[in-house]
């Protein structure tokens, strides 16, 4: 699409969004730690919300091979206090939000995430160039949190009157604007969502001079096209 729009004359800016921010890095960096921690050799169980692909087994390895036992904890140590995961009578997102903490809490955490965000951005620009698609920008989600941007659109929605208060969370007034349900912006317990990381990122690309936004979903988005254009 971008080559077809540059050859009829037009400036295109090919641009990829890097969901590097949010609870999914968190669950991603914790699952390389736990792995990690396996290749030191100790013992337990794996998280059943935890990620199980391959290629934590190989960020973790990569890990093991630069730190050696730097970031090693004892099982013992970190699991006393843990609650119960499934399916053994607990709560596997309370189980995993639990770990996160003590990922967060004993360890260098931004070491893993980083090796863990630039192993998966590399394989998937290697992936890219398979077939020929070249980005100009890759645009990182947690640049808009670092600068502020979310906050900026989330006080645009409520100065404006599109955002209100219930149950302790921030939702966006989006049935206004023909969505078929209010979407939550900011959790109950302060996290903001995807939803609202991707209404700022709009908003960035707006305020950088560009006129018109093509988006390149996976058919699996379909739901979030009536919420983005409400936004």
């Amino acid at each position: 699409i971008g080559n077809l729009l540059a050859a009829i004359g037009y400036e295109v800016q090919r641009e990829y969004y890097v969901n590097d921010a949010g609870r999914q890095i968190d669950i991603l960096t914790a699952s390389v730690w736990l792995r990690y921690l396996e290749l030191c050799d100790e013992k337990f169980e794996f998280p059943s919300n935890g990620y199980k692909g391959d290629y934590i087994w190989d960020i973790a390895a990569t890990m093991h091979r630069e730190h050696s036992d730097t970031y090693l904890h004892a099982s013992k140590d970190w699991m006393a206090d843990l609650p119960a995961d499934e399916p053994k009578g607990g709560d596997k997102e309370l189980y995993i939000d639990a770990i996160i903490k003590k990922a967060k809490t004993l360890l260098g955490y931004e070491i893993f995430s980083n090796c863990a965000l630039e192993t998966i951005t590399n394989d998937i620009k290697d992936d890219l160039e398979l077939f020929g698609v070249h980005y100009d920008n890759w645009f990182s989600e947690n640049s808009l949190v670092s600068s502020h941007k979310v906050q900026e659109a989330l006080d645009t929605l409520s100065k404006n009157d599109h955002s209100y208060i219930k149950d302790d969370a921030v939702w966006f007034r989006s049935t206004e604007f023909g969505d078929e349900k209010d979407r939550v912006l900011v959790r109950a317990n302060g996290t903001h969502t995807y939803f609202a990381s991707d209404i700022a990122y709009h908003l960035d690309k707006y305020q950088r001079g560009f006129d018109r936004l093509i988006n390149i979903w996976g058919a699996d988005h379909h739901g979030y096209i009536p919420r983005v254009k409400a936004a």
